[in-house]
């Protein structure tokens, strides 16, 4: 699991040295970035829970959907898969505020998780993360972080979203 969570870290520090790169763009090409109201997103991370003793690699897919009439307002579908002791998904579709790169969401999710017997549960989840949009060219690089309230142990998800807008 100590492999995960450098591979994390060497992903959130690999994204931001590209700030640089981000800055050095013209307003041109920001502003034609930005105009987009869908984005779609391929991302890979590291679930922890119990204080950070118990990691599970991550993979999933956000979309994301900005209001046209809004400058800031969205919602978000998300689903990922969590190669933990056993396999768990979670699909959740919480609200989103933007301000510049920096983006806010929080809102209602599943998880699907098999019991002792093999038998699927559903549970509630609770999900508020953030993160920051790195522009290359058409590529968008986002470190995030979430926080998940799901059964009884809550859970940090680090990761980081490949993706694009449309």
């Amino acid at each position: 699991m100590k492999r995960i969570s450098v591979f994390i870290i060497f992903l959130f520090s690999t994204s931001i040295s590209f700030a640089q790169h981000e800055t050095e763009h013209s307003s041109h090409d920001h502003d034609s970035h930005a105009k987009h109201n869908n984005h779609l997103a391929l991302f890979v991370g590291n679930t922890s829970q119990h204080d950070f003793e118990q990691n599970a690699f991550t993979i999933g897919l956000d979309y994301m959907y900005f209001f046209p009439k809004s400058e800031h307002w969205g919602i978000s579908a998300f689903g990922e898969i969590i190669y933990a002791h056993h396999t768990e998904l979670l699909f959740g579709t919480p609200l989103m505020y933007k301000i510049n790169n920096w983006w806010m969401r929080a809102g209602p999710g599943i998880e699907l998780a098999k019991d002792e017997h093999n038998d699927i549960e559903y549970y509630f989840l609770g999900r508020i993360g953030t993160g920051y949009d790195f522009h290359l060219n058409k590529i968008t690089l986002s470190p995030s972080v979430d926080f998940d309230g799901m059964r009884k142990h809550p859970a940090v998800v680090l990761g980081l979203n490949i993706g694009f807008g449309f």
